[in-house]
């Protein structure tokens, strides 16, 4: 589950920039697995984007209060490879019971401010292209209550609102980005009409607009895009999922749903044979999301919650450049799903995502992080970096910029907040990398990260105010 939030203001600190979403709507699903659990939320919600630079640090001013409803949102990056990260991590599975790990690992951080978008919003995606091109989609909620896209692009020294379409007449959301050049991005999500039928949204950035490319037909079913790789100009993919109606005494489920791009239209290509679950029921899959490393290597990653199943369990799928076949994931590791993938190389794939520690499905503390490595060869669980005790904690997206530069990030979740957990890969270990940010709505969202160029990641704040509070 996800929120839906309401009136969003920002204020200005002495020394940077802030930006409070406020939440007021009920929880609106987006992917199951990268939402969190509706016991963890809180009251209020914002959103951050952040930055880090080696010789920045992060500076905290004081909070004042404005009567204004203009959005601004926190957009940070991180200017360098660092130098490995200090702390421990302890070697774990998903069903292992973690170890404490050392203090975070303090650096330097910067803060850049982006342009207001009205009331609501929040960021679900983000890409960095290079230094000085990256793109944040979401959505943000106009004075009409319309839930909107949300497009906006660093250029290497500020922050702009670019437009773009919101064809649904009741929501519009960008979940994923990603661009194969400059005057070339998709971003995808999903749009709903009045009848509350969510169908996917895939919109294209060609250098000057954007404009919605139509996805296909998939019935009167509902469905998502999560996740969008882009290779070339005329070779994308995007995946996510699609529901399947109750049948008999059977209730709905979910399949995955593969789409390719060939330069002049989309396509849905049929994903990895997977056997139905053993009990009969209808199965309950996902693809959260997908990376290209070439026209003939493409990844794709999510997870199986069918009915059944002993709990949550990893789905990874490899396309050949012929067809998507299903890989087996770490051995020794199960109750988990994956949300995030990325690419060093052939020979070096990181995912990640969250596993359940006795919590049902992977929810309340029971959760536990999970990270995987392709070698070329095999699937591996490598050891999280674990925040206090481990517990509760969850990884929701993975970006490398080098074999020795990666980063996951995510939240640790408490009764009533959720901090977020950032953790960075310097070629042998995982640690823990210190957040100035407190509590949290939901951690950590995404990470993008060029090479030589920044990382950002994008979250949201939670207030301490009502759902109406504005700052």
């Amino acid at each position: 589950m996800a929120l839906a939030c309401g009136i969003v203001t920002c204020f200005t600190l002495h020394a940077g920039h802030q930006c409070v979403i406020r939440c007021r709507r009920a929880m609106k699903r987006e992917h199951p697995l990268r939402g969190i659990h509706p016991s963890h939320i809180g009251k209020a919600a914002s959103i951050v984007i952040a930055i880090k630079s080696r010789w920045s640090r992060w500076r905290r001013g004081p909070v004042g209060r404005s009567g204004t409803a203009v959005t601004s949102i926190v957009v940070a990056f991180l200017i360098c490879s660092l130098a490995a990260c200090g702390g421990s991590s302890t070697a774990r599975h998903a069903s292992a019971t973690p170890k404490p790990s050392a203090t975070p690992v303090s650096h330097g951080w910067s803060t850049i401010p982006s342009p207001g978008v009205a009331q609501e919003g929040n960021f679900a995606g983000v890409t960095a292209l290079s230094a000085a091109d990256g793109w944040a989609v979401g959505q943000y909620e106009g004075l009409d209550s319309l839930q909107r896209t949300l497009t906006e692009r660093w250029n290497g020294s500020q922050w702009t609102y670019q437009p773009s379409p919101s064809p649904g007449q009741r929501y519009n959301l960008l979940q994923a980005v990603s661009g194969a050049s400059a005057s070339d991005v998709w971003a995808v999500g999903y749009q709903m009409d009045t009848d509350r039928v969510e169908q996917p949204l895939i919109e294209h950035w060609n250098g000057t607009a954007w404009s919605v490319s139509p996805a296909p037909s998939i019935g009167e079913t509902s469905g998502q895009l999560s996740g969008v790789a882009a290779v070339s100009s005329t070779n994308a993919w995007v995946v996510g999922f699609t529901t399947i109606p109750a049948a008999g005494n059977h209730g709905p489920g979910q399949q995955p749903l593969i789409e390719h791009w060939d330069g002049t239209a989309w396509s849905i290509v049929n994903g990895a044979a997977i056997p139905l679950p053993p009990d009969g029921n209808q199965p309950y899959r996902n693809l959260a999301a997908v990376v290209a490393l070439s026209a003939g290597n493409v990844w794709a990653v999510g997870g199986d919650n069918s009915v059944g199943n002993a709990g949550p369990q990893s789905l990874i799928e490899h396309w050949d450049g012929h067809a998507w076949t299903l890989m087996q994931g770490a051995p020794n590791s199960y109750n988990y799903g994956l949300s995030s993938i990325a690419a060093v190389s052939p020979t070096s794939i990181w995912a990640v995502g969250s596993g359940s520690l006795g919590g049902p499905h992977g929810c309340g503390l029971g959760s536990s992080a999970i990270i995987e490595h392709w070698d070329g060869t095999r699937w591996s669980s490598v050891s999280a970096a674990q925040p206090g005790n481990g517990r509760g904690f969850s990884l929701a997206s993975v970006a490398a910029a080098s074999a020795s530069d990666v980063w996951a990030v995510g939240g640790r979740f408490a009764v009533s907040s959720i901090t977020p957990v950032l953790e960075h890969w310097n070629g042998s270990q995982w640690s823990l990398v210190a957040s100035p940010v407190g509590n949290t709505a939901r951690g950590l969202i995404g990470v993008a990260a060029a090479p030589g160029g920044p990382v950002l990641t994008v979250g949201q704040y939670e207030g301490a105010d009502g759902p109406a509070a504005t700052l």
